[in-house]
């Protein structure tokens, strides 16, 4: 903004919006495109049309944009991200586009002499723009009040918000959204002029509710690209904030003025001395000897028996940079949870559990060949009836550190058999069976077969061997058996109870009863046991859908979920307003809208009667 305004240093001021929207874009790319918006938004309403500032822009943002590119390119060769971060990362070129062509545009139209004339020379025109304004600023203040309305009569809380409903911008935006609508509406009932910078601020306000809008829409009717938050509420509080602070402003009255600024300045400091010392609080040792800690709305209470762990697991420090530690829970757990004080981690939900129901030590082999696992703890209390291999090896030996709460076992105690079968990289999955239908081709260290237009199964036998079991297209049977095999199958898959490392299906939490893949896969079996196949190299090119149906946001399930939410969370606004609050506040605004307008309607007939 300052170099818009102001070319004392343009160089410079541009260097450093590129520099961080580059910054933005590596930490937190959600909030990239809406520093390209404000870009947009700043060249609609700037005075200046200087094209040493056009030039320099536009080099900045081209250069800018294109770093980014490499950079969201780089990130989906190494990690396969959304490639939605490809537009993200074009949002500044975008905006200087766009920007500058539709202040041209408007610099044309402005110059036709009717355009002119009917916009800026009839006063009786201008009179009515202004009781528009007035207007809209009560029925601004009208569907806040109705939000709010809503939100009071509505008999259950609103859930985490993957989709925005029409009245959760008043409970989200909370106080500070209240200040902001009642001070916007007092600027509209004001016959100043608005300024720029203010100005600014309501359109980039527009603009990111025409964004969120348009997030809802694509989400539900396209596909699901993204939570409304952080835009709402966080992105927009801000922008809430700015206006707010106009209520100080806009005041005539010096004396006031001047106390309400007092005011503001006695109450920051008094939440500046409470901030640093809680921040001294934080800091010091009494609050960790004190505090109990919370996790999931509960406290974790660390007992005696925790710190033992805490501290035995911290001397014993890790040999690598990060090691895991086997858990029998997830790392919700509490009893899992207290591994990472020390420095260690656990294990991901599925990794989990194929460790604790595997009953082949070379499976749990694979898993510490991946990763750098060296303990395997135990809860005291824990229920060790699964019959696999970890249970019958921890009943048999003695741990290296107990308390009354805990068994603490190193991995190297469980005697693993190796296998020489291990995946290429770190990154696998596995599955009980695998069911195909459409063009299959499996190439084994002996043989290629091709089945062209069949359906069938691939079930494990040990020892990198699957069996293979498949309908042909003139109905003849086919079974035979492959080795350590190359697939590709070109139509439907289905991946029966599938579990992975990070490296694929991160979007579903690595785990799933069933995927029914659409389009053409390919994959390696690299070892297989009695009841698991283990695949690495998997890529599909096509669409998927998994099950069952989750408890969390998932791509493949939005539309649903969406509907499931809108469902639950919805408020009919004709039952909202028809109730006996929405009745109360409806003859108020209408009370309001009289009392403002009626000088128009005293204006409209006595130009009916100059005519």
């Amino acid at each position: 903004m300052r170099a818009y305004f102001g070319n004392s240093n343009l160089r410079g001021d541009l260097t450093v919006f590129a520099s961080g929207f580059i910054q933005v874009f590596l930490g937190h790319i959600t909030e990239a495109p809406l520093l390209a918006l404000a870009l947009f938004v700043l060249i609609l309403i700037g005075n200046k049309f200087s094209s040493k500032f056009i030039r320099a822009l536009g080099l900045v943002t081209v250069i800018s944009s294109t770093i980014c590119l490499i950079i969201a390119i780089s990130l989906y060769s190494i990690y396969g991200t959304n490639r939605i971060f490809f537009l993200i990362s074009l949002t500044p070129a975008l905006a200087f586009i766009f920007g500058i062509s539709v202040k041209y545009m408007y610099s044309l139209m402005s110059k036709h002499t009717f355009i002119h004339v009917v916009i800026y020379s009839r006063s009786f025109l201008n009179k009515i723009l202004k009781k528009l304004k007035i207007f809209l600023s009560i029925l601004l203040v009208y569907i806040y009040g109705l939000m709010l309305i809503a939100y009071w009569i509505r008999p259950k809380w609103i859930n985490w918000s993957i989709a925005t409903l029409w009245y959760s911008p008043a409970v989200e935006w909370g106080f500070l959204g209240l200040v902001f609508i009642f001070t916007l509406a007092r600027l509209g009932l004001e016959e100043e002029k608005i300024q720029d910078g203010f100005k600014f601020v309501i359109i980039l306000f527009i603009l990111q509710l025409v964004l969120l809008v348009v997030l809802n829409y694509w989400n539900y009717y396209h596909f699901y690209l993204a939570t409304p938050y952080p835009l709402q509420p966080v992105l927009f509080l801000p922008l809430l904030a700015l206006v707010a602070s106009q209520g100080f402003a806009i005041n005539k009255s010096k004396k006031i003025r001047y106390r309400l600024k007092m005011s503001g300045i006695i109450t920051l400091i008094i939440l500046l001395i409470f901030s640093f010392g809680s921040l001294d609080h934080v800091l010091s040792a009494s609050f960790w000897k004190t505090n109990s800690g919370w996790w999931l709305n509960s406290q974790l209470n660390p007992s005696h028996d925790d710190y033992e762990l805490i501290n035995f697991l911290y001397k014993n420090s890790p040999i690598s940079v990060y090691e895991f530690v086997l858990t029998f829970h997830h790392w919700e757990n509490p009893s899992s949870y207290v591994v990472y004080p020390s420095g260690m981690a656990i294990l991901s939900g599925p990794l989990i559990d194929i460790a604790v129901s595997a009953n082949d030590s070379r499976e749990i082999y694979i898993l510490s060949y991946a990763l750098p696992i060296r303990y395997v703890l135990v809860s005291v209390n824990e229920s060790l009836n699964i019959n696999s291999y970890l249970v019958r090896v921890i009943k048999a030996i003695n741990p290296v550190f107990k308390n009354s709460k805990y068994m603490l076992y190193l991995l190297s105690q469980f005697n693993l058999s190796e296998t020489s079968l291990l995946p290429n990289s770190k990154d696998f999955l596995t599955v009980d069976k695998i069911i195909f239908e459409g063009n299959l081709t499996l190439m084994d260290e002996n043989d290629i077969y091709n089945l062209y237009n069949s359906k069938g199964e691939i079930l494990p036998l040990g020892e990198g061997n699957i069996l293979v079991k498949a309908q042909l297209a003139n109905g003849a049977k086919l079974n035979f058996t492959a080795t350590i095999s190359t697939i590709k199958i070109r139509g439907n898959l289905t991946l029966i109870k599938m579990k992975s490392t990070w490296g694929y299906f991160r979007e579903i939490k690595c785990s799933a009863e069933r995927i029914i893949i659409s389009g053409e896969s390919s994959f390696k079996i690299f070892n297989t046991f009695k009841n698991r196949i283990y695949i690495e190299s998997f890529n599909y090119d096509g669409k998927y859908k998994a099950y069952p149906f989750p408890t969390y946001l998932r791509q493949d399930y939005a539309k649903e979920m969406i509907e499931y939410y809108w469902k639950v969370n919805h408020e009919n606004p004709l039952d909202v307003l028809t109730s006996p609050y929405g009745i109360v506040w409806t003859l108020i605004i209408i009370v309001l809208i009289v009392y403002k307008l009626a000088p128009l309607y005293m204006l409209i007939a006595k130009n009916r009667q100059n005519i």
